[in-house]
């Protein structure tokens, strides 16, 4: 890494862009099933752990 030109590694990059399709994609299930994110239940987030894998 270059400290003085700001860029960040490459794998530190694409463990950013990873973290944001997860991300993304979480957030588009949890309203796929109409339930406001302070109402998620457990048993919602296993679900939906278990259709990613």
């Amino acid at each position: 890494m270059d400290v003085d030109s700001g860029d960040i590694a490459i794998g530190a990059a694409r463990h950013v862009k990873a973290s944001l399709r997860g991300l993304v994609a979480f957030l588009n299930w949890v309203d796929e099933q109409h339930t406001p994110l302070q109402s998620l239940t457990q048993a919602q987030i296993e679900e939906f752990i278990g259709t990613v894998h």
